[in-house]
């Protein structure tokens, strides 16, 4: 009987060893998961912050064809 009840202890804890290393490899994807996305967040801030920079440049560059045109009409 101890036998037995050994074994089944044995399978048991081989069992949860398994779910436990299951658990810690979801746990490793979850965390490479969150860093890609925290990397991408990144990027696209870098991107939101080129674009509003050719917003401006290109707002300047509308207000200066404006006064150039200005200027012309005045001729």
């Amino acid at each position: 009987q101890t036998a037995i009840s050994d074994e089944e202890i044995q399978n048991t804890m081989d069992l949860e060893d398994e779910i436990l290393e299951e658990l810690e490899k979801k746990e490793r994807r979850i965390g490479d998961l969150i860093d890609s996305i925290n990397q991408k967040d990144k990027a696209l801030g870098e991107k939101d912050k080129a674009l509003g920079e050719k917003d401006k440049a290109l707002s300047e560059k509308d207000k200066l064809i404006e006064e150039l045109m200005r200027k012309l009409g005045q001729r």
